[in-house]
């Protein structure tokens, strides 16, 4: 039984028959690390300040290049410490930038919960302080 009045009525017939091609191939980049923590991204930028890059960078910093290039991609935490010290030498930072560096470096490293509180903190500050002005 066909149906000659709707052309594009397909039969179970010809679906069977006819030749299924295989589904294309979709090449799809993968997000390999989640997006940066402020202590990274204030990194990346003292990195680009200072013009060092990162081979001489962890040659001063006495660690090897794959530890300043993980701090740069976000997959190690930023380190505490002496190390942290160093850093902000090399990096010639003023005293503000260095608080600011070392807060958001104790930031990286603190639980979950604890980033969610501060940020929640540091919006409500930011809106008080719109309300005053």
């Amino acid at each position: 039984m066909t149906n000659d009045a709707n052309p594009n009525h397909t039969t179970i017939a010809t679906l069977v028959a006819a030749p299924v091609a295989a589904p294309a191939k979709v090449k799809q980049r993968r997000k390999r690390f989640a997006s940066k923590s402020p202590w990274t991204i204030l990194f990346d930028y003292h990195l680009q300040r200072a013009r060092i890059n990162q081979s001489d960078f962890a040659d001063r910093l006495g660690v090897v290049h794959s530890t300043v290039n993980h701090y740069c991609t976000g997959r190690l935490l930023p380190p505490m410490g002496d190390t942290l010290d160093q850093m902000c030498r090399i990096f010639l930072m003023d005293p503000a930038e260095e608080r600011i560096f070392r807060e958001e470096a104790l930031l990286a490293t603190s639980p979950p919960e604890i980033r969610q509180l501060i940020n929640r903190l540091r919006d409500e500050i930011q809106l008080a302080r719109k309300g005053r002005a």
